[in-house]
């Protein structure tokens, strides 16, 4: 690899790609390989890891054939933002 592939944030454009890919809903390897031309996506998988992305992964059992599906989970907001809470950050100056 060269170091002109790794971006600011330590990862390369294909582990970047692999993690958007994975952040956008739940893929098998199989998939991986298909939607973006990489022979075997597992590395990239291990090293967003390693990086402390939170690649979650779950056993499907289909016919005779079982294997993983990977994802990143979404984000969830902890809380509903309301007027108070920008009141107690910008409380100088504030005419309510």
């Amino acid at each position: 690899m060269k170091t002109t592939d790794i971006k600011k944030d330590g990862f390369s454009v294909r582990q970047k790609k692999v993690e958007n890919l994975l952040s956008a809903g739940k893929h098998s390897v199989t998939d991986i390989t298909i939607k973006l031309g990489y022979a075997d996506p597992r590395s990239y998988i291990r090293y967003l890891r390693h990086k402390g992305v939170n690649v979650q992964d779950e056993w499907v059992q289909n016919n005779n054939v079982r294997y993983k599906m990977y994802w990143v989970p979404k984000l969830e907001i902890a809380a509903e933002i309301t007027q108070s809470h920008f009141i107690n950050l910008f409380g100088r100056g504030y005419n309510g």
